[in-house]
């Protein structure tokens, strides 16, 4: 059976060029210009990305292309020099995702062709595919009891970005729970954050947040949206409270910062500020870990959640890495 073609997603194109999955790095930043930011990974070649830390801060999984040319799954401590690789299929293993118990790790790949949802144990072991078709399926999360995924899918059914919930003892049943895209799932509760585009007007994306009861989905809530900026890749702070997430100008400047924002939508403040690309945010232990290009490589850094609003350059204090060359 041949699959209907899915339509070039102008939006994700856009999205994913400016996140720097396809345009040039930004230029190099001095050190001394950094502000209240640490850095976790140091690759010269190729990049790290999509970083997620376990309940206790203590191990960070990635994806990256320092060693082949598609991206692997790893596994470091957040201070470490060591890293281990995880899995070493020749495809794009991308966006791991470490279950409530640390026991295992949920991740996207094609290595079958299209992206489907795969879980593993946290040595890279016991690989099990979890989605089957539809579209590309990306971006799982966990829900607190680690017994479901949230994930998208680039349907090729309705031409949209859904998102779907997979039982992880039944794959096969699965619920539909609406449009959007990059879910997350509270550590606390049966609510999912998730950005999606405006039905009218500008097409940037805003934050909003879902409630399941009784697996359905319920109270569609917009969290937080400006008119000149795209919201994206939002992250719960561990007691429910508080999402982090990228924020990024309408005209497709290369410049992103990470912002967080109260559940409520008060609070709106910004962590980030100067030259580069900074994305996909983690939420762990008082810090969030983000990607980020400003030193003219992919690398993975992270700030503190309490470090408020941006100082002025008067402010700025110099950085010191956690780690040395790996």
């Amino acid at each position: 059976m041949v699959k209907p073609a899915i339509k070039p997603d102008l939006e994700m194109l856009e999205l994913l060029a400016v996140m720097g999955r396809v345009s040039s790095p930004a230029p190099r930043m001095a050190p001394s210009a950094v502000s209240n930011l640490r850095q976790h990974s140091f690759q010269v070649v190729g990049g790290d990305n999509d970083p997620c830390v376990d309940t206790l801060g203590q191990l960070m999984v990635y994806a990256s292309t320092a060693h082949t040319q598609w991206p692997d799954i790893y596994v470091k401590r957040v201070d470490g020099k060591t890293v281990t690789q995880l899995t070493t299929d020749p495809a794009s293993d991308i966006q791991p995702a470490i279950s409530p118990t640390g026991r295992h790790i949920a991740f996207a790949s094609n290595r079958s062709g299209a992206y489907e949802i795969y879980v593993m144990t946290a040595d890279g072991k016991a690989i099990q595919q979890v989605t089957r078709g539809y579209g590309d399926n990306v971006h799982p999360a966990w829900s607190p009891d680690g017994e479901r995924l949230v994930y998208s899918c680039n349907s090729f059914r309705s031409g949209r970005w859904e998102m779907w919930v997979a039982e992880l003892n039944s794959p096969s049943t699965r619920q539909f729970i609406g449009y959007g895209l990059f879910p997350a799932w509270s550590p606390v509760e049966d609510r999912i954050a998730y950005q999606r585009p405006r039905a009218r007007g500008s097409r940037l994306y805003g934050i909003w947040t879902i409630q399941l009861v009784n697996g359905e989905p319920s109270l569609p809530t917009l969290v937080a949206s400006e008119p000149d900026k795209a919201f994206v890749n939002p992250a719960f702070s561990a007691d429910g409270k508080n999402l982090a997430f990228a924020a990024m100008a309408g005209d497709g400047a290369t410049q992103t910062d990470i912002y967080t924002v109260g559940l409520d939508g008060e609070s709106l403040q910004q962590l980030t500020k100067g030259p580069g690309r900074k994305y996909g945010p983690a939420w762990a232990s008082g810090a969030i870990f983000f990607s980020s290009d400003r030193d003219g490589q992919e690398n993975i850094w992270s700030v503190q959640a309490d470090s408020g609003a941006i100082r002025t350059a008067a402010d700025m204090i110099e950085f010191t890495p956690v780690a040395q060359h790996e």
